[in-house]
């Protein structure tokens, strides 16, 4: 049976998808979402991966480490953290030692904190409440971490978080002292334990599944670079020899590499693909470890190297990214509507550049939208600044210890025309 605050969750998310089903758009989302979940190639991993944990739960059980009690709190595991691991396959193939830190995860200090907050729940009408709060000052604290002039906001909605959190510790704690001989230790101990086994006994075949989706991406990227099978059933035969199963690997076999492999006229040259695709990711590997020693020892060094570029680099390559990206998406928006747009850079999202929320991100576009440049202070202090004089593909670059004042081809730090690094020295 669900407990208060399970089924809170569960009254909530039916009102919401009532909501969603008394608009026309909303029920036509809803169909899209099921014609695209109700196929093979989804519908078959969520039932391997369930037969998984039923075989995990019998496991447990002959063990003495599960019973019917638990059976809600494995379905709501599998729900979530469960699938999740199949929402996250992109993950498990291409960041490394990603089973190793989920593994972690399981048992750190906020899965054990998650657990005690957890041991005791409200009244039914106390959790339909708070639930809605918390996600919306959850929400809000997102949306407003994104700007400097909300980053006030942000803090607030943090703030009431940890106050909420601290009061729930505090009712747990409470209760638990003066309750604490009625308890059941030995059910707290296998609530405590459920989810640690329960990611253990996934974890094979995650990576089993992960392995196996990698192998027919790879395979099928083989194949449009090749019509003739000897040709095709050589390279995939070496690329499973040579990458011997290793899932970053065979994710990261791409580009010229593929066209290499799929164009040999024999094994042994396709074997000779993939051993100098895996010498070239040693060295890139070399490399950048290379790379993040130098930031590290340069670190609030002062100073320019033998080319005028910076010693402490720290966030440029952050920086240059996300401006890059910024710059892209403002030449679409011209070649879309014929000018560039104001609020670009509070709508974007610089994660995937390495920047986290509050960005940093300024820009300025002039008047009818014709020019614009964007810029960010790195935490050196260094400064970093893209932007366009006039209609795409027009584009400037600028580093310096402050920013620019003015548009590119008005402000002189810019220097006299595009396209011309002299004063950009530190854009890699």
């Amino acid at each position: 049976m669900p407990n208060n605050r399970q089924q809170a969750l569960l009254i909530w998310l039916l009102v919401v998808v009532a909501g969603v089903m008394t608009t026309r758009s909303g029920r036509a989302s809803i169909r899209s979402f099921v014609s695209i979940t109700a196929n093979a190639t989804i519908i078959v991993p969520v039932l391997l991966l369930a037969a998984n944990v039923g075989g995990a739960v019998l496991a447990a059980r002959s063990l003495d480490l599960w019973d019917l009690n638990q059976a809600t709190d494995t379905a709501f595991w599998f729900v979530v953290p469960g699938l999740t691991f199949l929402v996250n396959l992109d993950r498990a193939m291409k960041e490394e030692h990603y089973f190793r830190r989920t593994l972690i995860r399981a048992v750190q200090v906020s899965a054990l904190l998650d657990f005690y907050l957890n041991f005791v729940v409200l009244s039914r009408v106390a959790e339909l409440l708070l639930l809605p709060i918390l996600v919306f000052v959850t929400l809000l604290g997102v949306v407003a971490a994104r700007t400097k002039e909300t980053l006030l906001v942000a803090r607030v909605a943090d703030f009431l978080l940890a106050l909420t959190g601290l009061l729930l510790f505090a009712y747990v704690t409470s209760h638990v002292a003066r309750h604490w001989h009625e308890l059941d230790k030995h059910e707290s101990l296998r609530e405590l334990a459920l989810p640690v086994w329960l990611v253990v006994s996934v974890i094979p075949y995650v990576y089993a599944f992960s392995l196996y989706a990698a192998y027919e991406q790879l395979f099928m990227r083989i194949g449009f670079r090749n019509d003739s099978r000897p040709q095709r059933l050589r390279a995939k035969l070496a690329v499973v020899l040579g990458l011997r199963f290793r899932i970053r690997k065979v994710s990261a076999f791409a580009g010229s590499w593929l066209y290499q492999v799929a164009q040999t006229d024999s094994l042994r040259a396709a074997l000779g693909v993939v051993k100098a695709f895996r010498k070239h990711q040693v060295q890139e590997i070399d490399a950048a470890t290379a790379a993040a020693n130098r930031l590290r020892d340069l670190a609030r060094v002062q100073g320019t190297d033998d080319q005028g570029r910076q010693l402490d680099r720290r966030e440029f390559t952050q920086t240059q990214a996300a401006l890059r990206w910024l710059a892209v998406c403002q030449m679409g928006r011209h070649n879309n509507d014929g000018r560039y747009k104001a609020d670009l850079a509070m709508v974007l999202d610089f994660s995937s550049s390495g920047l986290s929320e509050p960005h940093g991100v300024e820009m300025l576009v002039r008047t009818g939208g014709q020019a614009w440049f964007g810029w960010r202070r790195t935490i050196t202090g260094w400064c970093f600044a893209i932007g366009a004089a006039g209609p795409t593909p027009d584009q400037w670059l600028f580093d310096g210890p402050e920013p620019p004042r003015g548009f590119p081809g008005e402000d002189p730090v810019w220097g006299e025309q595009a396209f011309v690094d002299d004063h950009a020295p530190n854009w890699d």
